[in-house]
């Protein structure tokens, strides 16, 4: 498994070992510095977990683990780690807001993100569009403020794939 992000990269190996390569400018590749890494570095914190999905986004990344709890991590300036604030994480931290939600999809976009639960339901966090519309985000309303934490999205409900 693998994921791009603007200017990093995030890779899964066979023996389920998350892999971190890139530019680390506030935690991006989550190792816990902004050191930059030019070759595939593992990311120690997520060592035990078993991840099965993940995404990249421009500033931030996340993973989904086997009992459905997302870790995230980077810039988050604009909400899009869903931690409930905009300050940047280092390491991969648990989104506490995703709590009873077993997410089985995640997808990571610029400056937001989405997930789907295994009941089909549909989460979202991060900036609302330039205009103030909340179209990234689909939640129909007019506002200039950041989803800081995860919401659900009301009547969307969307087919989850089981493999």
């Amino acid at each position: 498994m693998v994921a791009a992000g603007s200017q990093h990269s995030l890779a899964l190996t066979a023996q389920g070992q998350l892999l971190a390569w890139g530019e680390g400018l506030r935690g991006r590749l989550g190792l816990g510095t902004d050191e930059t890494k030019h070759v595939p570095t593992p990311v120690k914190s997520m060592e035990g977990k078993r991840i099965v999905a993940m995404a990249a986004g421009g500033l931030h990344s996340c993973v989904v683990t086997d009992d459905g709890s997302v870790y995230s991590w980077g810039i988050g300036v604009h909400g899009q780690t869903g931690h409930g604030n905009g300050s940047c994480v280092s390491i991969p931290k648990k989104i506490e807001g995703l709590s009873g939600a077993k997410i089985v999809s995640i997808a990571a976009g610029a400056i937001h993100t989405i997930a789907a639960a295994v009941d089909g339901s549909v989460w979202g966090w991060g900036q609302v569009s330039a205009n103030g519309l909340e179209a990234a985000l689909g939640l129909r309303r007019e506002s200039a403020v950041n989803r800081y934490a995860p919401m659900r999205f009301p009547g969307l409900k969307v087919a989850v794939l089981q493999l």
